[in-house]
């Protein structure tokens, strides 16, 4: 959806079925699709959904100041700091 003329219009074609859950492993030979721990010191992992992000950044008509800097240039501290 994208916000144009004060109304929510329909803007291309529908994001894809999300997960219905996550694995998370410490095995670095596993190739079935999950998240690798690099550690295995008890903490706690967090994810940080920057794709969903950017589209709600770019449909928002109230973010120009988000879409004025390109976001590859940002280091990962101002991405971490934007997110958190």
């Amino acid at each position: 959806y994208a916000f144009h003329s004060s109304s929510w219009l329909v803007a291309g074609k529908a994001d894809p079925a999300t997960p219905g859950r996550l694995k998370l492993t410490n095995n670095l030979l596993d190739d079935n699709g999950h998240i690798i721990l690099n550690s295995m010191h008890r903490y706690q992992p967090r994810f940080h959904v920057v794709y969903i992000t950017q589209l709600k950044i770019a449909s928002n008509p109230f973010a120009k100041g988000f879409r004025d800097c390109d976001p590859e240039d940002w280091s990962d501290g101002q991405w971490f700091a934007l997110l958190n």
